[in-house]
């Protein structure tokens, strides 16, 4: 088996949405006949023009939280996660200074039992937070799993 990811479109409110489902399957066509299974499933939205594309081994998962309601895995090359973190680093200390806060967590890198990257959660806009909420919510997600918190902090 190995791990696809089926791009594909929703119709919402008249506009067209790309949304992604990762799934296990022998084949692309597996991987769609899974796709559909799983919206119907969850009585999601018709998904229409499916396209399943093999993720290599240098690509990892990835989601981005914001300001929208809708959280779709996707997944990037390896090569390109250094500069995201980077990118999301500068937006985080502009937002951390704009609000005054005391921290500003950008991104979590998640770890599989076996080292790898299982996948990465980027915050755009980054959460900002003062201290007592950062070591509470930090010591909750390092508990649940390994990871890695990025976040940038002022300095007192």
């Amino acid at each position: 088996m190995a791990t696809y990811t089926v791009d594909y479109f929703i119709k919402r409110n008249h506009q067209e949405h790309e949304a992604h489902h990762i799934t296990e399957a022998q084949n692309a066509a597996e991987a769609i006949r899974k796709t559909n299974e799983f919206i119907e499933k969850n009585h999601l939205p018709h998904a229409f023009r499916p396209k399943a594309k093999k993720m290599s081994s240098k690509e990892i998962t990835y989601i981005v939280h914001g300001e929208s309601r809708y959280v779709f895995p996707q997944h990037m090359n390896m090569a390109y996660l250094a500069q995201s973190l980077r990118d999301l680093e500068s937006i985080a200390s502009r937002d951390m200074k704009e609000s005054g806060a005391d921290h500003a967590v950008y991104a979590v890198k998640k770890y599989s039992d076996d080292g790898g990257i299982k996948e990465v959660d980027f915050y755009d806009p980054p959460v900002c937070m003062n201290d007592k909420d950062f070591y509470e919510r930090t010591e909750i997600e390092a508990k649940a799993q390994p990871c890695v918190i990025y976040a940038v902090h002022k300095r007192k």
